[in-house]
């Protein structure tokens, strides 16, 4: 099921009239609007006709490379960010456990502390991270004893304390690549440019990724499972208004002489795509009396999952239900209702665990 809702928001987002927002990294930082926050050292570098490159290195302090996107995406919104990237090298110490990152972020609330602040015993470890608001994919090269290289795309929700009191992200065999099988990539391919593709699904509460090879658009299957972001809703939501490539520092690294990570890699493009809200309407002849036949409800918009089974349930008063067959035209699904139903409103329509609030039918012109 979750994988039929994930297409249909593709399919949604690539229908729709689209609000995009596109950064080419062929061109200078400058004028794609971007900004340095944190350390500005020379680790975020760009060459005429090359693309953006990002030094990440984990014994240097924090820095971080924001292009707003002159809007605020919220967990009520559905949208797709591609990112194109290729990695020429990238280490990471058997001791440690520590990313390469980058994501959508919070100018105001996202900070750059990630990993929080190792500490002199008996406390070992402070809880002073404050990377809030924010949706992030992490590739940790690190072989541990646990595992790994790990993909783990990760969520934080809004400050309500510490960030990992609100978090969603990937754990265990769904992360860790080095136990994939055959026919899943089993590390990020060096020397290779992949398309990465982050969809978040509003209706359903989930955060989907994919890899692509950029040049055949093969899919690299990496084994993810979407997260479930549902309690985000409930603990409060993210918000985020920015591109953003984060070069963190590892705070917590118990041996600072070891180096827990070590990358170059080239940004060629990010691209965000969002969907229209949905609407639901009826046509224009609902209510009237001298036209044959049932009245018609059409569903236009991205919000997720519409085409899961073809079917939906309207609900009315006193818990009164029917169901619908739901039928795909274009961009829209339109499903046929009785006459006497439409008017006997008001309902709600429910559509793969969606449930949207159905408009009163308007009189014909005239009436």
């Amino acid at each position: 099921m979750t994988a039929v809702r994930t297409a249909v928001l593709l399919l949604l987002l690539a229908a729709a009239p689209a609000d995009a927002q596109r950064f080419d990294f062929h061109r200078s930082p400058e004028k794609l609007g971007a900004v340095v926050e944190g350390a500005d050292d020379g680790r975020f570098s760009w060459r005429a006709g090359d693309a953006l490159s990002a030094l990440y290195d984990s014994t240097m302090p924090s820095s971080r490379l924001r292009l707003p996107l002159g809007r605020m995406l919220t967990g009520a919104d559905d949208f797709r960010l591609t990112v194109e990237l290729e990695l020429a090298a990238v280490d990471g110490g058997p001791d440690d456990f520590m990313q390469l990152a980058f994501g959508l972020t919070n100018s105001e609330t996202t900070g750059l502390n990630r990993t929080g602040t190792v500490a002199p015993p008996p406390v070992w470890f402070v809880d002073d991270s404050d990377t809030y608001d924010q949706i992030e994919l992490g590739y940790f090269p690190n072989l541990t004893p646990w595992g790994g290289p790990t993909l783990q795309p990760a969520v934080f929700g809004a400050n309500l304390g510490s960030p990992f009191d609100n978090f969603a992200a990937n754990f265990g065999p769904s992360a860790d690549l080095g136990d994939n099988g055959p026919g899943q990539i089993t590390e990020w391919p060096l020397g290779r440019r992949v398309r990465v593709e982050l969809v978040h699904d509003a209706c359903a509460q989930r955060l989907t990724t994919r890899l692509f090879d950029a040049e055949t658009g093969e899919e690299l299957d990496a084994g993810l499972l979407p997260i479930d972001l549902g309690f985000l809703n409930a603990a409060g939501t993210f918000t985020v208004d920015s591109f953003a490539i984060s070069l963190y520092r590892d705070h917590a690294d118990f041996d600072p002489a070891s180096r827990s990570l070590f990358a170059d890699a080239r940004f060629l493009r990010a691209e965000l795509d969002t969907a229209d809200a949905p609407v639901l309407s009826w046509s224009p002849r609902a209510l009237n009396a001298e036209a044959n036949g049932d009245a018609t409800l059409r569903l236009r918009g991205g919000a997720a999952a519409w085409l899961d089974a073809g079917a939906g349930t309207l609900t009315g008063p006193g818990g009164a239900l029917v169901e619908l067959e739901l039928e795909a035209r274009g961009a829209s699904l339109a499903a046929r209702v009785p006459r006497e139903t439409a008017a006997d409103g008001p309902w709600t329509l429910e559509v793969a665990g969606c449930v949207l609030p159905v408009p009163a039918p308007a009189p014909p012109p005239g009436r």
